[in-house]
């Protein structure tokens, strides 16, 4: 369990229009094409956790992950400050909103502008869930910054140590689990109401 006495970024002030504007151009150069869904969506359909309404948050470059959860018969919105901006589905609610590889590519005050989106725009009977590097990955490199590294391209990367995500979850979600994952990502379920 890590020391929660230094997990203190999620009470980070609100950033700028212009500080949310540099962190996302920075975190939109992270998104990285695959072939197929990710690792932690494959994970949640295969338990069919993704049900309703699906927001795809922080959707990245391609739409795998948005075809994939398609194809598994939901209803899909995007969302990506960077890459799918379309600010107004964040007035909405959703069933499920996923949220793959976001959290761990912004600065604290970033940071929390996403999970303060992903918790309004979540149902108050639906679910959240945060897919994000773990600290296990030690691709990451680069200059400390903040509560992460600022890599050798100007990206800001943070692996997650055990028990991390949950405390940044809980500042948003009354309830929330950690999920088993697999090597390399940690993935928690979020709720405004006791999850099943």
């Amino acid at each position: 369990m890590p020391n929660l006495a230094k997990i203190t970024a999620y009470a980070a002030p609100i950033p700028t229009r212009l500080e949310l504007e540099r962190d996302f151009r920075a975190s939109g150069r992270t998104s990285i094409a695959r072939k197929t869904a990710s690792a932690p969506l494959k994970i949640l359909l295969a338990a069919g956790m993704i049900n309703g309404s699906v927001l795809n948050y922080g959707k990245g470059r391609c739409d795998t992950d948005s075809l994939a959860i398609t194809a598994a018969g939901f209803q899909c919105t995007d969302y990506d400050f960077t890459w799918s901006f379309n600010p107004q589905v964040l007035g909405s609610s959703f069933t499920t909103v996923y949220a793959g590889y976001v959290t761990n590519t912004l600065p604290p005050a970033s940071r929390a502008a996403v999970w303060r989106e992903i918790a309004k725009a979540t149902r108050l009977d639906g679910c959240a869930f945060v897919a994000a590097r773990s600290n296990a990955d030690r691709g990451i490199k680069g200059v400390q910054f903040e509560d992460g590294v600022i890599t050798s391209i100007g990206t800001f990367q943070k692996g997650y140590m055990a028990g991390e995500l949950i405390a940044e979850a809980l500042q948003y979600f009354k309830y929330v689990e950690s999920l088993k994952g697999k090597a390399g990502f940690r993935i928690v379920k979020c709720s405004h109401s006791p999850i099943n």
